[in-house]
């Protein structure tokens, strides 16, 4: 038994080329719409992004702007505090100024001033300020001090009239003072270097008759004539 095989017909042909066609135009339909897709959701994205971008570039200037008006804040602060600090002060130095100094802060500022000199061996500056508190506060406490310094700031200075005489004051009214074996031996000193040795020899016999055991009693014998 034979078997036949029939061939296709034009018009199967065509419908099968049609087919194929339209097949492949939807599938081209459908590309094409999913690139339009696509490309409508990129424009979006990069919009999106764009914005984005937009709005930090604005924060940034934002908080650079306001960065800016802190540190003007601040320094006009500062300034302030610097200007009602120096305000303060200038008020507190005229409030001092006004105010009456009591008079023995006075004194001992004055004695104080005078003694440092003494000690950092400034004897003329020293017999100044001395001589300057004894004229302007001459009932003070401090005198029987300020008359012995007066009179060894006077002997450091090789002024040894002047030495005598403020020592001598100060042995006359001051008998009973702790420096009185120093005045004693300082101006017995001076007398000698004036060359007036009977006054020299008495002064150094009362040191050593009042004070027998001090230093000074010891030199003293040694020196009298």
């Amino acid at each position: 038994m034979k078997i036949l095989h029939s061939k296709p017909t034009l018009r199967a042909v065509l419908f099968a080329v049609g087919l194929t066609s339209a097949l492949n135009a939807h599938a081209d339909d459908e590309a094409r719409k999913a690139i339009l897709e696509l490309r409508v959701q990129l424009k979006a994205t990069v919009q999106t992004v764009q914005e984005q971008q937009n709005q930090i570039t604005q924060l940034n200037e934002a908080l650079a702007k306001l960065r800016g008006q802190h540190d003007v804040t601040a320094n006009t602060v500062g300034q302030l505090k610097a200007d009602q600090s120096a305000t303060y002060d200038s008020v507190d130095k005229r409030l001092v100024a006004l105010e009456p100094i009591p008079i023995e802060v006075q004194v001992q500022k004055s004695y104080d001033a005078a003694a440092l000199l003494l000690e950092n061996k400034d004897y003329a500056a020293a017999l100044k300020a001395f001589d300057a508190h004894a004229k302007k506060f001459p009932q003070s406490a401090q005198m029987a001090d300020v008359r012995y310094s007066q009179g060894f700031a006077a002997f450091a200075l090789n002024n040894q009239k002047l030495a005598v005489q403020h020592l001598t004051r100060f042995v006359e009214q001051y008998a009973t003072h702790e420096k009185m074996p120093d005045a004693l031996f300082v101006l017995g000193n001076a007398q000698l270097t004036l060359n007036k040795k009977p006054d020299a020899n008495a002064t150094f016999k009362k040191l050593i008759a009042a004070f027998p055991e001090h230093a000074n009693s010891q030199k003293a014998a040694l020196l009298l004539k």
